[in-house]
């Protein structure tokens, strides 16, 4: 039987504002996982995208790790990836997406 390795991979991390009502001033870890099957890599969310000026601004500070640079520390490479999924579509699971235009 051929077996599955998880593999998280930091792709960033944010700061709640200070003034919000919801974990104000709390780190929050932004985190992809590659899932290493016998069929191919998997990717489950992509990180960051460096776009949404907004988010930048108000979680200062941002620290956005490229998802490519992320997977190359995990011993991958963009077009090793065969398959991705996000958990949803906010600017800090699905940005990296971009790079993934030809993979289902």
């Amino acid at each position: 039987m051929a077996h599955s390795r998880i593999q998280p991979i930091h792709t960033g991390h944010y700061t709640m504002p200070a003034d919000g009502d919801r974990f104000p001033g709390e780190r929050v870890v932004v985190t992809a996982f590659v899932i290493e099957h016998p069929r191919g890599i998997f990717l489950f969310d992509t990180g960051f995208s460096p776009e949404p000026r907004k988010m930048v601004d108000l979680y200062q500070p941002v620290y956005m790790r490229p998802i490519d640079e992320a997977l190359r520390a995990a011993g991958h490479g963009i077009t090793d990836v065969k398959l991705i999924a996000n958990c949803h579509f906010h600017a800090d699971h699905a940005g990296g997406n971009r790079h993934f235009t030809r993979t289902p």
